[in-house]
């Protein structure tokens, strides 16, 4: 099973800190602790980075969602106006064109519910199978 980037984190954060705590001076794999932790800076560096974007990516997610507001209402007014304009209307292609359905195209929204009549279920007496 892969390990989980979070876990590889853990784990280099936890190697320096016990390094750096019990055996700051000791040299292990031809490295010092100075040496190893420029080694891990890399992935360390990348880690920061992705932060950063995933906090850019959210106020950029909240910036658009704030525009779209705005822009929404824009397309209504501008819908509205094609709707009122005596040129085009309810009814007109650019009406359909902008992904609404034409006036004529509605239905009337009526509906008739009938009731259903159910039949209680027959069950079939035992002595009936038998003939």
């Amino acid at each position: 099973m892969p390990i989980r980037p979070s876990e590889i984190e853990d784990k280099l954060e936890t190697a320096i800190n016990a390094w750096s705590q019990i055996a700051p001076e000791a040299t292990f794999a031809r490295m010092t602790l100075p040496q190893f932790e420029q080694a891990l800076q890399p992935s360390l560096d990348t880690r920061s980075r992705i932060v950063e974007l995933e906090r850019q990516l959210t106020i950029a997610r909240i910036e658009r969602d704030n525009a779209d507001k705005d822009s929404l209402q824009t397309l209504l007014n501008v819908v509205n106006s094609v709707k009122g304009d005596p040129e085009y209307g309810d009814n007109s292609h650019l009406n359909a064109a902008l992904g609404y359905i034409l006036k004529m195209e509605r239905k009337s929204g009526l509906t008739r519910k009938t009731s259903a009549v159910t039949f209680p279920a027959i069950e079939e007496s035992p002595t009936a199978k038998a003939a």
